[in-house]
């Protein structure tokens, strides 16, 4: 939903434009990298109403989604209500519902044999899905075992990041080679008001790269290295919703590509752009890799 100012208490406001997007920070990701032309596996699950045979006939046309490990669960589906600013910022009010059953044990033995060395594991939506708190370091060993590299968008913990949350998040970040939280995210879980500040602090427990996603403002790498700042792309932003989760699937592919960091930005920025300035709905919404292409290209014109 779109506004710039929020009802008080006990009052009413009317909202001139809404948008219904079947899927959260996992789904969203998964249809990007499949989009983008990449074999992807979802693990997840969905509720047993009418709207999770919605989400799950939408996950099914998605080409190269790989869904046998999605998980039915008794009870109404979760869902997250996403207020919108006219300049971008946003607020979310969510309600976990089929989340809150959500287990990686009924498949974990298959899930480990599956991977391949050098797969890629994304894990997002953390804070959404109660029960990786616990199952989730154990699980890290095992995929690291098998030589996967493992990539982390934190998302932002319903109680803040507490100092049990930040004891929880450092438990979880050795075992992660590529780590994307948002600016207000990496500051929240530092307790540091700049984004060098933040980063001197997390390098205290975190020595891989943090691809750290700045909204309009583009987005800033830092490896062992380097420190790479990559401006984002001037559009007119329609839709922000899942623009980060896209963002870590033209990324990460750009990894699995072998690029070099500075393109791999480039192409996170490109295919949030994209996303942004579409308002289709379902599939079409997220950017492929002709697309991805050709806006590289056309900025690389148009600006040089």
């Amino acid at each position: 939903m779109h506004t710039d100012q929020l009802p008080k208490w006990s009052t009413e406001q009317f909202f001139k434009e809404t948008r219904w997007r079947s899927a959260g920070q996992g789904a969203n990701f998964a249809i990007a990298t499949a989009s983008l032309g990449y074999p992807t596996q979802l693990v997840s699950n969905i509720g047993s109403d009418q709207i999770s045979a919605r989400i799950e006939a939408e996950l099914r046309r998605v080409e190269l989604l790989n869904l046998r490990f999605l998980q039915r669960a008794e009870g109404v589906t979760g869902f997250t209500v996403s207020v919108v600013r006219s300049d971008g910022e946003r607020l979310f009010l969510t309600f976990l519902g089929h989340q809150n059953t959500f287990s990686m044990k009924r498949h974990e033995k298959r899930i480990v044999q599956s991977l391949e060395r050098n797969d890629i594991i994304h894990i997002s939506g953390y804070y959404m899905l109660p029960n990786l708190r616990d199952e989730l370091p154990p699980l890290l060993h095992q995929f690291k075992a098998k030589g996967v590299r493992i990539s982390f968008d934190p998302g932002w913990p319903p109680l803040g990041f507490s100092k049990s949350e930040r004891k929880n998040l450092n438990a979880i970040l050795p075992y992660v080679d590529y780590f994307e939280p948002n600016e207000t995210e990496l500051q929240a879980m530092t307790g540091r008001g700049t984004i060098s500040s933040a980063v001197k602090a997390i390098r205290r427990v975190y020595f891989g790269v943090i691809a750290l996603k700045r909204g309009m403002r583009g987005s800033i790498i830092f490896s062992e290295s380097k420190t790479l700042v990559t401006r984002a792309f001037k559009i007119r932003a329609l839709d922000s919703t899942g623009a980060g989760d896209v963002f870590d699937a033209a990324f990460l592919t750009g990894v699995i590509k072998s690029a070099a960091l500075s393109t791999c930005a480039k192409r996170g920025n490109a295919a949030a752009a994209i996303l942004m300035s579409n308002v289709n709905s379902g599939s079409s919404r997220y950017p492929t890799e002709a697309s991805v292409s050709n806006f590289l290209e056309k900025f690389a014109t148009s600006t040089g």
